[in-house]
């Protein structure tokens, strides 16, 4: 029979999480709203970076300094409340919302573990909990998977749930006061992608793919903010979305490619050109080491760190000449889509019949009409394409950008599957390559690593359309 869910132990683990995330927001946050939803994304960052530089692989032992905890908690809360009191209430509401969503878990099970599994059952009883270390998984993964007791087992399983929850309502937050679009539209916009079963499937999993599409729209979000008010929150929204992104999973570093069409159209390079933003990329590559250390390839730590100097010297080169900087803010996917050419070119030579077989599975899974969303693409690209274009309403090239980081994804599939190999898992099952066995050179072309990843940027795609189309409008009324 269930025990009970007990209330006492679930909110421990909840204050160990958000404890860090309310120190940190009272300190770094200025408007109260923005530092209420910023709790549980900064806890996230802190438990990331902290698991990142330290041999800490759960938080299970600090049962045993619960009122170590609850002291610290108190005093903070004290503390917060004579300077920040709004913080301190918006503290507790959070408290209350994961409470509930817990208690709805525990009841419901709405949160699936999927494949880790195994690391929660093997850490609930007492084994060396380094199964999903010796995988690579992101660094938030773990986190996510990591705040639990043994005695009694009980686990915290909503923090990603919850963290991209919170980014998704601050960038909508963003978006509204950036390009003044009815609440009502942004809401829709935001809710109604959610709509699918593929996609509510993955929001409720412990994998961070929600978690990170959330904060690459905060990221997008936070970088317009920046360039209309150049206040404190925007900086601050702005790196801790990109560290949580790089951290969440080993494909995001595809994102750069976003990053830096959005620096240059925005003209903000200055912000990204200072040393202590140069200090901030190399802790963010260091803290990713663990979980691309296990890959080879476009996932591995090299390829990570040709494209962090990469972007790095594009940034500086673009800063010093204007013919480039143009290039960029103007021609950027135009280059970016013939790279992607080279790309899908590059996947066909290597890998011929087992790339198409790729291809195959990736498009029939998008365009399937039970679980798929392909054909919303098509749909949101055909209400793009009925606006018209302006030079100075560079939404459209960011959301173009997105399309072709979908693309990337799509094409590149076939270098994802390559960097495992049979050889890892599946050698019962497939042969080690040799003795007529099974080709090796694709693992498994009916994974879906590649369907996760556009998820998470198939979230981004509403919201940002409705911006653009609403500022059309204003700028017709304008006329």
């Amino acid at each position: 029979m269930m025990e009970e869910l007990s209330l006492t132990l679930i909110n421990l683990l909840i204050s160990i999480w958000l404890l860090p995330g309310l120190i940190c927001s009272a300190l770094l946050i200025k408007r109260d709203l923005y530092a209420v939803l910023f709790i549980p994304i900064l806890g996230t960052g802190f438990w990331t970076l902290l698991f990142s530089y330290t041999n800490l692989q759960n938080i299970s032992t600090l049962n045993d300094y619960a009122l170590g905890v609850y002291f610290f908690n108190a005093l903070a809360l004290l503390i917060i409340y004579l300077r920040k009191r709004n913080l301190a209430f918006g503290y507790f509401g959070v408290i209350l919302v994961v409470n509930i969503f817990e208690a709805l878990n525990y009841q419901y099970g709405l949160i699936n573990p999927t494949g880790s599994s195994i690391g929660i059952l093997n850490s609930l009883l007492g084994v060396e909990y380094s199964f999903l270390y010796e995988w690579g998984a992101p660094q938030i993964y773990i986190v996510g998977l990591s705040f639990f007791f043994t005695d009694p087992p009980l686990a915290l399983l909503s923090i990603n749930f919850i963290t991209g929850i919170a980014s998704f309502l601050i960038a909508g937050v963003n978006l509204y006061e950036v390009f003044h679009v009815d609440k009502r539209i942004i809401f829709l916009s935001l809710i109604l992608p959610v709509f699918n079963f593929e996609v509510i499937s993955w929001m409720l999993r412990v994998r961070p793919h929600f978690l990170t599409s959330g904060q690459t729209l905060l990221f997008i979000s936070a970088c317009y903010l920046y360039k209309d008010s150049k206040n404190w929150d925007s900086k601050i929204m702005i790196f801790t979305s990109l560290f949580l992104i790089l951290n969440g999973r080993t494909e995001s570093i595809m994102i750069f490619a976003l990053v830096m069409l959005i620096i240059f159209s925005l003209d903000i390079k200055e912000l990204f050109l200072s040393k202590y933003v140069i200090i901030f990329f190399v802790v963010t590559y260091l803290s990713t080491i663990e979980s691309v250390a296990k890959y080879e390839g476009i996932r591995g730590p090299y390829f990570a760190l040709f494209v962090y100097i990469l972007f790095y010297l594009i940034l500086l080169m673009g800063d010093r000449t204007k013919k480039i900087s143009n290039l960029i803010k103007y021609r950027f996917n135009i280059i970016f889509s013939f790279s992607i050419s080279l790309v899908a070119i590059l996947c066909l030579y290597l890998y011929e019949g087992l790339a198409l077989q790729s291809y195959r599975v990736m498009f029939i899974k998008l365009t399937d009409p039970g679980t798929g969303y392909g054909a919303l693409f098509v749909f949101y690209l055909a209400l793009l394409l009925l606006t018209k274009f302006d030079n100075s309403l560079d939404i459209n090239n960011v959301v173009f950008c997105i399309y072709l980081i979908i693309l990337l994804i799509f094409v590149s599939g076939p270098l994802q599957h390559s960097v495992w190999g049979w050889a890892t898992y599946n050698v019962d099952y497939i042969g080690d390559g040799t003795k007529g066995s099974i080709d090796s050179a694709i693992y498994n072309p009916f994974d879906e690593s590649q369907s996760r990843s556009i998820m998470q940027f198939y979230l981004l795609i509403a919201p940002l359309i409705a911006c653009s189309i609403f500022n059309k409008k204003r700028f017709i009324n304008s006329k």
